[in-house]
């Protein structure tokens, strides 16, 4: 009997811990059980993502081999094209002497072209164009005012020789237009035969130092700007006009005719020439160019063979 009830009792103090366990609130079952779940879903997404940046990494390296591949190819036909042009430019046979290539580079003289004179430049140019169009025989030609008087009786000598006849393309001023200081000071310098007047503009446009302009005088067109006149010295100073200008109107080879010019400014400061002799300069260049064609060519003239009519 008393091993019966012991037998009783373990078994009711069994059914009270079964019974504490089935009544665990469900709740915290619940979140047990979701951040486990949790846990391994982002254990799962890590190691996705790893495996995705590693296909990245792969196709990234796999694309930068094909270019690496194509820009080699690429790179080895750009070199064999170069070759190839040097070496027909070495073999050429050039029209200049003194024209040689050096590693693809046209040299006249030893000089690359950058460092060539506008003369020089211009023959080499000359002379490329004659050997490409053999039939070639009329050119225009650019900057002709920068070469010197040799240069280019040497220049004409070889477009003689060659069959060639050259126009000049004339330097352009915009006689009526206004320019500012800076650019008037260029033009009067590049487009304009020096003589004295020139001289004198370039010095009052050098030296202005107020941008006011005034007029003075009785008579309406006398100007006068402050501008520097010593190393420490700034006075008023009377704008000359008008103006004797010799500008490069026709070919270089001749005398440039001198004529009037009326120089304006205004506040700026900017300045302006307009023509004041009733374009009465192309009679001058006209005789000009018929007294230097008379001498140049004096035996074919006296021989009948040429006349010239100006």
């Amino acid at each position: 009997m008393t091993n019966l009830l012991i037998e009783a009792q373990s078994k009711y103090a069994q059914l009270g811990e079964d019974l504490e366990i089935a009544q665990k609130d469900t709740l915290d079952l619940i979140d047990e059980s979701t951040a486990a779940l949790e846990a391994n879903i982002q254990q799962v997404d890590e190691i996705n993502r790893k495996v995705r940046a590693n296909l990245d990494k792969d196709k990234a390296e796999s694309d930068a081999g094909d270019y690496r591949q194509q820009y080699d190819t690429l790179t080895t036909e750009i070199n064999t094209v170069r070759q190839q042009k040097t070496d027909l430019l070495t073999n050429a046979d050039l029209p200049l002497p003194g024209l040689s290539v050096e590693n693809g580079e046209f040299l006249y003289n030893g000089q690359r072209w950058d460092n060539m004179s506008g003369a020089d430049q211009l023959k080499v140019a000359a002379a490329i164009v004659r050997k490409l169009k053999p039939n070639c025989g009329f050119i225009l030609l650019d900057k002709l005012e920068q070469m010197d008087m040799d240069s280019l009786q040497e220049f004409g000598a070889w477009l003689e020789q060659e069959g060639l006849q050259a126009e000049a393309l004339l330097p352009e001023f915009r006689y009526g237009n206004y320019y500012d200081a800076e650019s008037f000071n260029i033009k009067l310098q590049s487009v304009f035969v020096a003589n004295e007047d020139r001289t004198k503009l370039l010095k009052v446009v050098g030296n202005i130092k107020e941008e006011a302009v005034r007029q003075v005088g009785d008579d309406g067109v006398s100007q006068s700007i402050v501008a520097k006149t010593g190393v420490a010295t700034v006075e008023d100073v009377k704008v000359p006009n008008p103006v004797l200008l010799a500008p490069y109107r026709t070919f270089v080879e001749v005398e440039q005719p001198e004529s009037s010019f009326i120089f304006r400014m205004k506040d700026g400061p900017s300045a302006a020439l307009f023509e004041a002799d009733g374009r009465a300069w192309r009679n001058d260049a006209i005789a000009n160019v018929s007294n230097y064609l008379a001498e140049e060519l004096n035996e074919l003239i006296k021989a009948g063979h040429i006349v010239v009519i100006a």
